[in-house]
């Protein structure tokens, strides 16, 4: 718990350092709750999102788990995360025990290379990379390093926007453990009334069986959501879920806070 609090401190401070600049990403209403858009952060600004995603449902089920995400625009269409993962008594894995400590660590980059206009939607890829940072025998972290692709694709519809997302997972297979890579897909449609944004989301993933494999496992999820911006430069967003097939969980939930700011000149 320590280093966690350090960590906060320390992303406290450079908040200080900083003045806050409004959203402004590159597609006219944003990302949904769970899955992603096509914009970027704008170039020089900063969006700091500490999101808290709760799976609960099944008799005995129950994990909770923290990401802290900073973003940082390297231009007007590339940007730059870095996602901590934080495990806590409360908050953390459900087989974290009462360890309190980071887990993995997510890096990733994303580039918009078309922006909507006319009838052409707005396109970008992005890159991620799963690094564990902890040990597997205390439960605070699945221990091989992922590889993910994925194309995102965002157009105004109806009012609205529609963000659609395909995605391929590489996952690892340290000390000989047998993992499955994954498939994931998604749509998620963004309606905005006044500071408000509506989100109806549908969110899929398939273990792509390799060959020494015989089972896979499929998820397919259904969100109802909102986005909230208390200021131009605060903003939350939340959903409640349920998962459409036999998997477990069968209930889930996603919350999340993000402050955008910008280096002083």
């Amino acid at each position: 718990m320590k280093n966690c609090l350090i960590f906060l401190g320390l992303i406290g401070s450079l908040i200080l350092g900083f003045s806050t600049k409004a959203e402004a990403r590159h597609t006219k209403y944003g990302a949904g709750v769970v899955l992603d858009d096509a914009g970027t952060e704008p170039q020089g600004t900063f969006e700091l999102t500490i999101p808290k995603v709760v799976y609960s449902g099944s008799p005995g089920y129950y994990t909770t788990s923290i990401w802290l995400a900073l973003t940082y625009g390297i231009t007007d269409h590339l940007e730059a995360v870095i996602a901590p993962e934080v495990h806590d008594a409360i908050w953390g894995r459900d087989n974290s025990g009462s360890n309190h400590d980071f887990g993995d660590v997510v890096c990733g980059i994303k580039y918009q290379f078309l922006e909507e206009r006319n009838n052409l939607p707005s396109l970008a890829a992005k890159y991620s990379l799963k690094i564990p940072t902890n040990t597997d025998s205390k439960g605070l972290t699945t221990g091989e390093i992922d590889h993910a692709a994925y194309l995102i694709v965002s157009k105004g519809l109806i009012g609205g926007q529609l963000n659609l997302n395909l995605g391929y997972k590489y996952v690892g297979e340290p000390d000989n453990k047998i993992y499955s890579n994954q498939v994931s897909y998604g749509a998620a449609y963004v309606y905005p009334v006044k500071k408000v944004s509506l989100v109806l989301e549908l969110v899929g993933k398939t273990d792509y069986k390799r060959p020494h494999l015989t089972t896979k496992e499929n998820t397919l999820d259904l969100y109802g959501g909102f986005k909230y911006g208390f200021t131009s430069s605060l903003g939350m967003k939340a959903a409640l879920g349920t998962r459409l097939n036999q998997a477990t969980p069968d209930y889930l939930a996603y919350l999340a806070c993000a402050y955008y700011f910008d280096i002083k000149n």
